[in-house]
């Protein structure tokens, strides 16, 4: 990646040059052009190595350590296996029948890479991602939501995916929280922490760095002896000065050019240090400190003006933050890199995937540190690392193995699956069919509510339920009202079909296949028995159906 103010015939000249060798290699070379801050970025959107080469070294080194271990991996999936657990992650949703028998027929030898390029480039996928990182970056704090459309966070998070931005360009503009005329969704990353600068230091350390600070607060990290008491205070340093303002465009996050020179103390130690402009894995970003911090004179010439937002310091720490801490940190790539595994995988190299310091080693050091390598190498290039995990034999292995191949940190098998809440109640709705949503929105609004208090993780730690989703499940009014909704439409639309029909599509359209004998015995004897009740038959069966884990989890 290149970031430079060159003027446009430079740019022309970089663009012809990555072009060339770009063909010299039998790879394209096409540039994306980003201008952010006066600051434009040039990165190289194809990459030097294909994605499918990618696929290959993560397949290598997996296998070595299946043969370390003596494990033998379980086989690829089939074609229905494969496009369900495909449409799940990357789009949020089930495959509809059509769509999934029209894959099976498909006899063409890269139809999965199209299948995944058709997914990638499709905006079902920039809207789930959108879902996916709200969610991983703000956590689920459901009083927000109207919010964080209202501002343009999603529109901006989708914005992401959609154009595929370079992650480190994201990370940029979230951090440094400069607003671009009527541009601002990504100021609200630091907004909705309405001035909290610890929370803002902490959530930070996850989001972008892969590693929880918050037991750094009282005293260096006790197990994790990398991650100091310095680090969590001078990361709260470099957002002490910032502020939540509104402009006549908007939302904004001030900046003051004076203060934040405070003292921390260890209880530990019994000491007081100086808080200090530093973070893991960097040196010191100095600044002097005045004799008396209190007694510190703001004045019009520590600013630059900008028309219509708030002023800027000419000694920025958000800025400092960005271009000293931020940029090209080595942690950047290699936390994206885990976040995208574990989301993928079912399991991060490093697990849990927030918690990435020395105490949490990873399952394949070589292999998360050649990935984040290859990720920073090519323009932090969110759309072509997705690709490269996909397209491996590793996300393709089956999840029915011999017992000899379940061991999750070898990933010999794929990895069962919790659906996010979102992704659960997405299906829903292609299983039970669109007329489900028909006039329901505020049912469905509530339902979503609850379910997000029931599923709050997007990357498990683990597979088993909680006693909130079993009662949940069991006990919601509005789900069992939606399914009553639902099972009313099903009867009369699905009248000109025999029972065993009728149960035959509602088996493709929750799992992909067919009944089996005993399945279409038991769900046909329990319907013909409930006579003229058959609607409540019929909202019991979608209730089995779409809470059981075949339903319930991506495998």
């Amino acid at each position: 990646m290149l970031h430079t103010n060159a003027s446009p015939w430079l740019l022309v000249l970089i663009s012809l040059t990555l072009l060339a060798a770009g063909r010299s290699a039998s790879v394209a070379a096409p540039l994306v052009v980003w201008q952010t801050d006066g600051e434009t970025t040039v990165a190289a959107a194809a990459a030097l190595v294909p994605a499918r080469d990618v696929a290959k070294q993560i397949d290598q080194a997996i296998e070595r350590r299946w043969a370390e271990a003596g494990r033998e991996p379980a086989p690829l999936t089939t074609d229905r296996e494969f496009a369900r657990r495909l449409y799940l992650d990357l789009i949020g949703s089930l495959p509809t029948v059509p769509q999934l028998e029209s894959f099976v027929a498909d006899t063409g030898p890269e139809k999965r890479s199209e299948l995944v390029e058709r997914l990638l480039s499709s905006p079902e996928h920039a809207q789930h991602f959108a879902q996916v990182f709200d969610t991983m970056l703000m956590g689920r704090r459901d009083r927000k939501l109207g919010e964080r459309k209202k501002h343009g966070w999603y529109d901006y998070l989708q914005s992401i995916f959609a154009e595929n931005r370079p992650w480190d360009v994201a990370a940029r503009e979230m951090l440094l929280a400069r607003a671009e005329g009527e541009q601002r969704g990504h100021v609200w990353f630091l907004y909705e922490r309405e001035n909290n600068h610890q929370a803002i230091a902490e959530s930070i350390a996850k989001s972008f760095f892969g590693v929880d600070i918050a037991c750094a607060q009282c005293h260096d990290h006790l197990v994790a002896e990398e991650i100091k008491q310095a680090h969590y205070w001078g990361l709260v340093g470099f957002f002490k000065r910032s502020s939540n303002t509104q402009t006549d465009r908007g939302i904004a996050v001030a900046e003051s050019a004076i203060g934040g020179f405070d003292d921390y103390a260890n209880p530990l130690l019994g000491t007081t240090e100086s808080l200090e402009l530093t973070f893991l894995l960097r040196g010191t970003v100095e600044e002097a400190r005045p004799e008396d911090p209190a007694k510190q004179a703001d004045d019009e010439s520590l600013y630059v003006a900008i028309e219509g937002e708030p002023k800027v310091p000419k000694f920025s720490r958000r800025e400092k933050f960005v271009t000293e801490i931020l940029s090209d940190h080595p942690l950047l790539a290699r936390a994206m890199v885990n976040r995208l595994w574990g989301l993928l995988m079912g399991r991060g190299l490093i697990h849990p995937i927030e918690k990435m310091d020395s105490a949490n080693p990873p399952s394949h050091p070589e292999l998360l540190d050649h990935l984040a390598e290859d990720f920073r190498r090519h323009g932090y290039d969110l759309r072509r690392l997705i690709r490269s995990l996909v397209l491996s034999d590793t996300y393709q292995r089956s999840s029915q193995a011999g017992e000899g191949s379940v061991s999750e940190e070898l990933f010999a098998q794929g990895l069962v699956k919790p659906l996010a809440a979102e992704v659960y109640l997405e299906a829903a709705r292609v299983a039970l069919g669109p007329p489900v949503a028909a006039g329901q929105e505020d049912l469905w609004r509530k339902l979503a509510g609850s379910w997000r208090q029931m599923f709050p993780e997007v990357v498990a730690t683990g597979d088993q339920a909680t006693i909130d989703q079993a009662l949940g499940l069991a006990n919601g009014p509005e789900f069992h009202v939606a399914l009553q909704r639902a099972a009313e439409v099903w009867v009369q639309e699905q009248s000109e079909r025999t029972l065993e029909q009728q149960i035959d599509v509602l088996y493709q359209r929750c799992y992909g296949r067919a009944p089996a004998a005993e399945e279409l015995d038991v769900v046909r004897d329990y319907l013909a028995a409930r006579g003229e009740r058959l609607v409540e038959g019929w909202a019991q069966v979608f209730w089995t159906l779409v809470t059981a884990p075949e339903f319930r989890f991506n495998h």
